[in-house]
């Protein structure tokens, strides 16, 4: 393409670790999906935070556009360190919660995501961006097939009847894919026909995802397309401006063709589109109960409002917090790990100063960036305040917008997607820089193949309840709960099978162990509560089931429990007081209301005896 920049070598690597992270998945782990892309998020760490020192302190004129969003995206990093390093749980915060992984490591990974696109030459850019139409292309085709036939074999199955694609959450796919429509539009210089097909397609993959809030971010990002294609050079010449006009009307015929084709196959294959759920009448997954969830977290705020309870621990922040609605759209004893909001989840993790650094990066990043990029950031931006971050998702996110940053000197700003009129002048990465990358490169690719291997343990020491599989996952992965939890549970097992009193304790210490590592998880506790109980060790199994009412105040197990014990050892009255109290929280349990009133009853016996 005439005056566009070649490919770099660094142009190639990001591409390869985007289309990566977009397809990636590894059957043969506990997780099909997050190992794999959680992986990968580590190789832009040495990729990206080299460049991100560099741009924040860029005084070359082409270099200026980025100095003031790199160093608002420091600061968010430093502020990020610095709660990681006043956290309770220190393994939590520099590594997220086990199949999550949204601690200071993925902090750091979205800020280098953002380094490295604003990084890119305009060859790469297009490189890039290719790469990720490539990357949800093949996402479409696996979910659609997902949605007419059975891909158990290789583990891409459904998702509660809707189809994640190779995200492992439909919402995760929705997002990237309406999102993504904006980069697919035929804009002047495009072959029509084939990338309407495209669009088509990906519609109808946004709704066998099911996802609603995708369909919104598809809304917006797509009208943001269409008020900005009639803005600028298109407005002032008729020719274009009709041009503009009958293909935007062709992009809403094939969306909503798309559209009523997926509907079509979800019905055909009998899962869940999103016509189905939006006229759903159960509530549980919409806004409102989120909305309620996330008022609660400002007690949370307020307990650490400067630095925050530490990133990747938002479940241990505002667990205790938790109301009886909550509890009643989302479940009694299940729980968010992750906020379902960006602001949200960083105003509690990682404090209001936090906040305000990550809200002054998007706000300068948003302002000088420009073109489809921006508005596929939009897209993900969107989905992102009400859905989890993912490491499918949320570096996309980053990585466009730094990709839409507007070289500051040029005579118009650079599109990524179409041929530039004038070449955005070139970043040129300092030597050092390059040699600091691949210096880092070497503990980034050791520690995420570790992980991949303790993985693969991981997943053999759950299903073949190996003890040596089980003790390698010990040892090469981070300190988290799973891991012990899975020994304690080899242990049980293998001691009832094999016998002796020895092998219960020892899974009963690999149960501590979990409790350990992660004390304010309520179903750890619980799980506790349970293994003491079998043990007949009933004191120890009450103070357990205590302890996860402490942390989760609306459980309903953990009374429910505390209620057995107390029937168990005579006192009615206290059983009565626990089960009263699960019903408080949800009144639908009719066994639980038997239960109540045959203790009624009870009690009532024993009190007309003498």
């Amino acid at each position: 393409m005439k005056g566009t920049k070649p490919r770099s070598a660094f142009g190639i690597v990001t591409a390869s670790i985007v289309f990566l992270v977009l397809v990636a998945f590894l059957p043969d782990t506990n997780s099909v999906f997050w190992p794999p892309k959680a992986a990968l998020l580590l190789l832009l760490i040495p990729l990206g935070l080299p460049r991100l020192v560099w741009l924040a302190r860029s005084s070359a004129p082409a270099g200026r556009a980025a100095r003031a969003p790199a160093r608002a995206a420091l600061a968010f990093l430093t502020v990020a360190g610095l709660s990681t390093l006043f956290a309770d749980n220190h393994t939590t915060a520099v590594f997220g919660l086990y199949l999550w992984g949204n601690g200071l490591l993925f902090v750091a990974a979205l800020v280098s995501a953002w380094a490295i696109g604003a990084s890119l030459n305009d060859g790469d850019r297009r490189l890039v961006t290719r790469t990720i139409l490539a990357g949800l292309a093949v996402n479409v085709a696996i979910a659609l097939l997902q949605m007419v036939t059975d891909l158990s074999a290789i583990d891409l199955t459904r998702f509660d009847g809707r189809s994640p694609g190779i995200q492992g959450n439909p919402v995760h796919l929705g997002a990237l894919v309406a999102a993504g429509i904006v980069l697919a539009l035929p804009w002047q210089g495009r072959r029509l026909l084939p990338w309407l097909g495209l669009i088509y397609a990906m519609a109808a993959a946004v709704e066998v995802s099911g996802s609603r809030s995708a369909i919104v971010a598809m809304v917006v990002a797509v009208g943001a397309a269409a008020l900005a294609g009639g803005t600028g050079r298109n407005a002032a010449d008729p020719s274009r401006r009709r041009l503009g006009l009958r293909r935007g009307l062709m992009v809403v015929l094939a969306i909503v063709m798309g559209l009523t084709a997926g509907a079509g196959l979800s019905k055909w294959g009998g899962g869940e589109s999103v016509s189905q759920r939006v006229t759903a009448t159960d509530g549980g997954g919409g806004v409102t109960p989120r909305v309620s969830m996330w008022w609660a977290s400002r007690h949370a705020v307020a307990d650490h409002p400067i630095l925050g309870s530490g990133p990747g621990t938002y479940r241990e922040a505002t667990s205790r917090y938790r109301t009886i609605r909550v509890a009643r759209a989302f479940g009694a004893d299940l729980y968010f790990t992750d906020a379902h909001n960006l602001i949200v989840e960083y105003a509690t993790t990682t404090g209001l100063v936090g906040l305000a650094a990550l809200l002054a990066w998007l706000s300068w990043a948003w302002h000088r960036s420009t073109g489809p990029l921006r508005l596929f950031a939009l897209g993900l931006f969107i989905a992102g305040l009400v859905e989890p971050q993912s490491p499918g998702t949320t570096p996309m996110l980053f990585l466009a917008l730094g990709m839409a940053l507007t070289p500051c000197v040029s005579g118009e700003p650079t599109d990524a997607t179409l041929p530039p009129s004038d070449p955005a002048p070139e970043r040129r990465t300092p030597r050092f820089v390059r040699a600091t990358s691949a210096v880092l490169a070497v503990p980034a690719i050791t520690a995420g193949a570790i992980f991949i291997n303790g993985e693969y343990h991981f997943e053999k020491a759950s299903h073949g309840l190996s003890r040596s599989d089980a003790e390698e996952a010990m040892n090469t992965l981070p300190a988290w709960s799973y891991p012990a939890t899975v020994r304690a549970i080899v242990e049980s097992i293998r001691g009832h099978a094999e016998g002796g009193a020895t092998k219960q304790a020892t899974a009963e210490r690999w149960f501590r162990e979990a409790v350990r590592r992660d004390p304010t998880d309520p179903a750890l506790w619980l799980q506790l509560g349970d293994f003491l109980v079998e043990r007949k060790e009933y004191d120890g199994a009450g103070g357990a089931y205590l302890t996860a009412l402490k942390y989760n105040p609306v459980s309903t197990k953990a009374p429910i429990h505390l209620a057995e014990l107390a029937n168990g050892a005579g006192d009615t009255y206290s059983a009565v007081k626990w089960l009263e109290q699960a019903l408080h929280v949800v009144p639908e349990q009719p066994n639980i209301q038997k239960a109540l009133r045959d203790l009624k009853r009870k009690a009532e016996k024993e009190a007309t005896q003498p």
